[in-house]
C-alpha cells in the first residue's frame, strides 16, 4: 500500500492550497489500520488546521502505527482488520462526513472463519470495545452500528485496488451509505489525489452554489453501477450483482447524495445566489418603476411599459429558482403594485423633499436612479440605492477561529459609524484593505449596514424592494468579505446594532436615538420575515428558550403592530429572557470562584439574619437541627414577613449610608428596557412607556431571575427534534416559588456550617458504634452470636427522632442515628474495632464471626491488606487462607475486565512470572495492562532481594509484612521505601 499512502500524502497537499481558496472549513479525520499476530492497530486522529494535517498525514509509514512508533506489523497479503477500523468511526462526532476506504485486501469475514491469528486479535479488540462477539464476527453487523451511529449522515467511497475478489463487500459499503465503488486504473499517487480531491472539490462546489463543468468522467477510476446490489445487514445476506457503469452518470447520482447528507451542516452556511444579475437588475428596474409612478409628469402609458418589462423579469427569475431558495425571493406581483400605489401617491413626493444623501458622492437615491444604469455591472448600479453606515462588527468565531457569518444573530457591533453613504462608496473607501476610516470619526470599520430612513420614503421603498430579494443579504455579506447568499445576515447585524445602541450604559446623544429609530424602521421594512419560527413561538406560544440570542428576539418584537395586546406579551417574554442573560454574564460561568462571588453577592441583599431569624445561632450539631435543615416547606414559614419587599429595596435603591450600593444589573436593564420600550412603542405626548407597563411585576422578576442565576434553569432540553443535526427542543418548567428560592440560596451560603454539622454527627455515630461493637464482641461466645448481635445493633442518639426499634429500611450491620444522620460500620471497620479491644484476648469464634461472619455485605477480601487484622489472625491458618482466597476470581468461562479467571487468578504484586503476564495480555492486550504487569515485575524483583538481604533475622517478618499490605504493584515506591527503612539500605532492583 506505498503508493496509496504517497496518494492520500498528495491528496492532503492538493487539499491545502484549495481549501485556503475556498475559504472553507472542514474536520479532517484520519483513521490508520494495521496488523499482526501480536495486535490489532488502529490509530484515529483528527484535525482543525490544514497544515497539522498536512504534517500528520506526512509522518504516516507503511506498516507503523502513528501512536506506537516502535511497532512494524504486516498483516501481509490476507484479509485486513477492517472492522475494526470501521467501528473505530463511532469515536467521531454523527457530524456529516465524507469519507474515503482505500484497501487492496477483504475485510477478516466468515463466523466461522477466525481462526487465524490476526483475526482473533481483531475479534479480541472490538470485544474489548464492547461489541458482542456474533456483531464483531460479522462486517455488515459491525457497519451497521457505524450507520446508526451517524444516523445516515456518513457517505463511505470504497477506492479498492487491484480489483480485490468479491468487490460487491465494498460495493455494499459504498451503496448502503450512498458513495462509490472506486477501482484506479493505476497505482500511481497522483490519480489517487486528483480523483479524491475531485469528489470533494464537487461538492463543495455545489454547497457554495459555485456553477463548475459537469464531469463527465472520474478521471483515472472506473466506476460500478451498484443498483442491482441487495441490502446487506449481515454477511449471510445474498449480495446481488454489479456491473462497470457510466462515469457521469454514477458520479453526478453519487454527489447528490453527498451534497444532500452535507447540506445538514451546510443549510445555514453561504448558499449561491440564483440569478444574481436578474435579480440585481430586478431591484434596480422596481426601483425606477417606483420612481416613474411617482413622477405626474410621466405618461402613464410609459409606466405601464415598464410594470409590464418589470413582471416579465419577475416571472423569468422565480421560473429558474430552486425550490430550496424560493422563499429567500418572496417579492411578488402583487407587492409590486402596492409599491407602485404608494409610489403614485402624495405620499411619496411630499417626503422626498429632503432625501438622504451619501457624504462621500453626494448623492441621493433619487440622483442615482435619475442615471442610466451600468449594463455590464448590475452590483456597482445597485448598490449607489442601498444606503446606510460603516461599523466595526466582531462575529463569532468556528471551531477553526474563523468569522462564522452563518451565526450573525450572535455578532456583537463594536461601533456604529456616523457617516451615511452608499454601499458602493463604502466599497470604494475599502478597496483593496480589510477596513476603512470613516470621514468624520475617522474609525476603522470592517462592515457596512444598509438602512432606510424614515423621512425619505423613496429610500424605504427601494430597500423593502432589496429586502424581498436576495440581494440585501448578497450585498451585505460582500461587503463584510463574506462568500455567497446567507441568509438573515442583515437582520442579525442589524438587531445586533440595535442592541448594543440600546444596552449602552451612556446617555444616548439624539443622533444615535436617530440611529436607533432608523434601526427599528429598517427592520420594520425587511419584506421577509427575520426569525420566522421563532416568531411563530413567541406570537402563539409564548414560549423562548435559552438557546435564542436577545438580537434574534428583538428582531422579532420589533416587527409588531405597535401598542397591540400581542406586541406586550411578546415584549415581556423578551425582557424576561433579556434580564436573563444579563445576570447569567454578569455572575459569569459556573466555577468554584465564581460561585462564591455570586453567594457573597447575593448575601449583600438577601442578609440571612434579617430574612430568617435564628440563621446565624450556634448550635450543638449531635443534639438538634439548624433551621436551615428543616425541611423547605418549614423554612419558608420561618422566613420574615416583608422579605421580598426588603429584599427589593435593597436592590433598586442599596442600602444608604453603607457599602451596598444598588444592584448595577437592576439599574442597567431599567435603563435598557426603557429605551427599547420608548423605540418599539412610541407615544406622542403622553410621556414614554416605562417596563411597569409591559412587565408589571418585573422587579420581582429581577430578584426571581438572580436566585436562578442562569438563563436555562427556566428551560428544560428536549434534545433534538428532527435528529442528530437538528435545533434542539426546549419546553418551559415550573419554578420554584421565591421562597423556595431563597431558601435555597440560603442553605447555599451556609453550605459549609451545614456539612460541618453532619460531619459531628457522622463522628459521634461511628463513635457510638466502635464503642458499643467492641463491647459487644467481648461478650459475645460465637461466631453466630458475633453475627446476630452486630446485624440487629442500631442506636439512636437524641431525642429528635422518637423511634427506638431498629427501622426495617435500613441495611444490615451496626447502625446509629444521630439526630439526621444514620451512621454505619462494615468490614472496614474491623481493625478500629480491634484496636479499641487492644490486648483482650478474643475466642477463635469470636474472631472469627467478626472478621469473617456474614453481619455485613462486604468481603472479607476488604481487610487483607490491613497488618492489625493479620495479625490477631496469625495464629488461624485458615483464616488467613480465607482472607486471600476471596481475591480469587471464580469465573470458568472468560475472564474478568482485569483479565483474570479461575485458571489465572491474581498472585498479588509480588507474584510476577512471564508465564502469568504474556496469559493476561492476550486475555487483555491494553497498555495499561502492559505497564502494570512492568510494575509488577518490578515489585517481584524488589520483593525478592528484600528478602534475600533479609535471611532468617527477625527483620523477615517486618519486611513480609510490609510487602502483604501492599496488593497493589503500582505503590511500588511506597513499599520500597518502608522495606529500605527497616533494612537500612537502598534496593537498587526496582529502580
Amino acid at each position: 500500500m506505498s503508493n496509496e499512502i504517497e496518494g492520500v500524502k498528495a491528496m492532503v497537499a492538493q487539499f491545502v492550497t484549495f481549501l485556503e481558496i475556498m475559504s472553507v472549513p472542514l474536520l479532517f479525520a484520519i483513521v490508520t489500520f494495521t496488523e499482526d499476530s501480536h495486535g490489532c492497530y488502529v490509530s484515529l486522529n483528527e484535525f482543525t488546521s490544514f497544515q497539522d494535517t498536512l504534517a500528520f498525514v506526512g509522518s504516516i509509514m507503511l506498516c507503523q502505527p502513528p501512536d506506537q512508533p516502535s511497532v512494524s506489523a504486516s498483516g501481509g497479503d490476507e484479509d485486513e482488520n477492517q472492522k475494526a477500523a470501521l467501528h473505530r468511526l463511532v469515536d467521531l462526532d454523527p457530524l456529516p462526513t465524507v469519507g474515503f476506504l482505500i484497501t487492496d485486501a477483504l475485510p477478516h469475514m466468515g463466523a466461522n472463519n477466525m481462526q487465524g491469528s490476526t483475526a482473533r486479535k481483531e475479534l479480541s479488540w472490538l470485544q474489548n470495545r464492547g461489541v458482542d462477539s456474533e456483531t464483531a464476527r460479522d462486517f455488515f453487523r459491525v457497519l451497521g452500528l457505524v450507520k446508526k451511529h451517524f444516523q445516515d449522515l456518513l457517505v463511505m467511497n470504497c477506492v479498492i485496488y487491484n480489483h480485490v475478489p468479491e468487490s460487491n463487500v465494498y460495493g455494499s459499503v459504498a451503496q448502503e451509505t450512498g458513495g462509490m465503488l472506486m477501482i484506479p486504473r493505476s497505482r500511481t499517487a497522483d490519480v489517487l489525489a486528483e480523483g479524491m480531491l475531485q469528489v470533494v472539490k464537487t461538492v463543495l462546489n455545489q454547497l457554495e452554489g459555485v456553477s463548475s463543468d459537469k464531469v463527465t468522467e472520474l478521471a483515472g477510476f472506473d466506476l460500478f453501477d451498484l443498483s442491482g446490489l441487495s441490502h446487506r445487514e449481515r454477511e449471510a445476506d445474498p449480495a446481488g450483482l454489479m456491473s462497470l457503469g457510466d462515469n457521469s452518470t454514477i458520479f453526478q447520482i453519487a454527489m447528490e447524495r453527498t451534497v444532500e447528507v452535507c447540506g445538514h451542516k451546510w443549510s445555514k452556511r453561504a448558499v449561491g445566489m440564483s440569478e444574481p444579475a436578474d435579480q440585481l437588475e430586478f431591484v434596480w428596474q422596481a426601483a425606477r418603476y417606483i420612481v416613474l409612478r411617482g413622477d405626474p409628469t410621466i405618461p402613464v402609458e410609459t409606466t405601464d411599459a415598464d410594470l409590464a418589462s418589470l413582471l416579465a423579469l419577475h416571472e423569468r427569475i422565480t421560473s429558474k429558482l430552486k425550490p430550496e431558495v424560493r422563499g429567500h425571493f418572496s417579492f411578488g406581483e402583487a407587492d409590486i403594485e402596492h409599491l407602485a400605489e404608494l409610489a403614485a401617491s402624495a405620499r411619496l413626493a411630499s417626503a422626498v423633499e429632503s432625501p438622504t444623501t451619501s457624504v462621500i458622492s453626494l448623492e441621493t437615491v433619487g440622483d442615482a436612479l435619475a442615471d442610466d444604469a451600468d449594463w455590464e455591472d448590475w452590483l456597482a448600479t445597485v448598490m449607489r440605492i442601498l444606503m446606510g453606515f460603516p461599523m466595526k462588527l466582531q462575529l463569532p468565531l468556528d471551531r477553526n477561529g474563523a468569522p462564522d457569518f452563518a451565526d450573525a444573530w450572535s455578532a456583537v457591533s463594536l461601533a456604529l459609524g456616523c457617516d451615511k453613504m452608499s454601499s458602493a462608496d463604502f466599497l470604494r473607501m475599502l478597496g483593496d484593505s480589510p477596513t476603512a476610516v470613516g470621514p468624520t470619526d475617522r474609525e476603522e470599520h470592517n462592515a457596512f449596514l444598509l438602512t432606510a430612513e424614515p423621512k425619505d420614503s423613496l429610500a424605504s421603498l427601494v430597500f423593502k424592494v432589496a429586502s424581498g430579494t436576495q440581494v440585501l443579504n448578497y450585498i451585505t455579506g460582500i461587503l463584510m468579505g463574506a462568500k455567497g447568499f446567507l441568509p438573515n445576515l442583515h437582520s442579525g447585524i442589524t438587531s445586533s446594532s440595535l442592541v448594543r445602541l440600546v444596552h449602552s450604559e451612556s446617555a444616548l446623544t439624539e443622533f444615535q436615538w436617530g440611529q436607533a429609530e432608523q434601526l427599528v424602521h429598517t427592520l420594520r421594512l425587511i419584506h421577509r420575515c427575520p426569525a420566522k419560527s421563532l416568531a411563530q413561538k413567541l406570537k402563539h406560544e409564548g414560549l423562548a428558550n435559552p438557546a435564542d440570542p436577545l438580537s434574534k428576539l428583538v428582531a422579532v418584537a420589533a416587527r409588531l403592530a405597535p401598542g397591540t395586546d400581542q406586541q406586550k406579551s411578546v415584549l415581556q417574554l423578551v425582557l424576561q429572557e433579556w434580564v436573563a442573560i444579563m445576570l447569567q454574564k454578569h455572575y459569569g460561568k459556573q466555577t468554584l470562584e465564581n460561585d462564591e462571588k455570586y453567594i457573597d453577592s447575593l448575601m449583600q441583599y438577601i442578609p440571612l439574619e434579617a430574612l430568617l431569624p435564628g440563621s446565624e445561632r450556634e448550635i450543638q450539631p449531635t443534639s438538634e437541627l439548624h433551621v436551615l435543615e428543616l425541611e423547605e416547606q418549614a423554612i419558608v414559614k420561618k422566613l420574615a414577613t416583608g422579605w421580598e419587599e426588603a429584599c427589593l429595596q435593597r436592590l433598586h435603591h442599596g442600602v444608604p449610608g453603607s457599602d451596598v450600593p444598588p444592584h448595577r444589573v437592576m439599574a442597567h436593564f431599567e435603563q435598557a428596557a426603557n429605551r427599547l420600550l420608548r423605540l418599539l412603542m412610541p407615544t406622542e405626548g403622553a410621556g414614554a412607556v416605562e417596563v411597569s407597563t409591559v412587565w408589571p411585576q418585573w422587579q420581582v422578576g429581577v430578584l426571581q431571575a438572580i436566585l436562578l442565576r442562569y438563563r436555562g434553569a427556566r428551560y428544560k432540553c428536549l434534545g433534538p427534534v428532527d435528529g442528530p443535526l437538528s435545533e434542539l427542543g426546549w419546553e418551559r418548567v415550573e419554578v420554584p416559588s421565591l421562597g423556595a428560592l431563597v431558601v435555597e440560596r440560603m442553605q447555599q451560603a451556609a453550605a459549609k456550617k451545614l456539612q460541618s454539622y453532619r460531619q459531628a454527627r457522622l463522628a459521634h455515630a461511628t463513635e457510638c458504634l466502635l464503642s458499643a461493637a467492641a463491647a459487644a464482641v467481648v461478650s459475645a461466645g460465637s461466631e453466630d452470636g458475633v453475627v446476630e448481635v452486630l446485624q440487629g445493633m442500631y442506636i439512636e442518639t437524641s431525642g429528635v427522632h422518637a423511634r427506638q426499634t431498629r427501622p426495617g429500611q435500613l441495611p444490615i450491620g451496626p447502625v446509629a442515628r444521630v439526630v439526621d444522620v444514620v451512621g454505619r460500620l462494615d468490614r472496614s471497620n474491623v481493625p478500629h474495632i480491634l484496636e479499641r479491644l487492644g490486648d483482650k484476648p478474643l475466642k477463635q469464634e469470636v474472631l472469627r464471626g467478626l472478621v469473617l461472619g456474614g453481619w455485613t455485605t462486604l468481603p472479607p477480601q476488604a481487610l487483607r491488606g490491613s497488618s492489625v487484622v493479620w495479625n490477631a489472625c496469625t495464629a488461624y491458618p485458615d483464616m488467613l487462607d480465607v482472607l486471600m482466597s476471596a481475591s480469587k476470581c471464580a469465573r470458568t468461562s472468560g475472564c474478568n475486565r482485569h483479565g483474570h479467571s479461575a485458571e489465572l487468578n491474581y498472585p498479588g504484586p509480588c507474584g510476577w512470572r512471564l508465564e502469568y503476564q504474556e496469559q493476561r495480555l492476550v486475555n487483555v492486550p491494553f497498555e495499561l495492562v502492559k505497564a502494570y504487569l512492568t510494575q509488577m515485575q518490578r515489585f517481584t524483583e524488589m520483593s525478592k532481594m528484600a528478602q534475600s538481604m533479609c535471611g532468617v533475622t527477625e527483620k523477615a517478618d517486618e519486611v513480609e509484612a510490609v510487602l502483604r499490605e501492599y496488593q497493589d504493584a503500582n505503590r511500588l515506591g511506597h513499599a520500597q521505601g518502608q522495606v529500605e527503612a527497616i533494612l537500612g539500605c537502598e534496593l537498587s532492583a526496582a529502580e
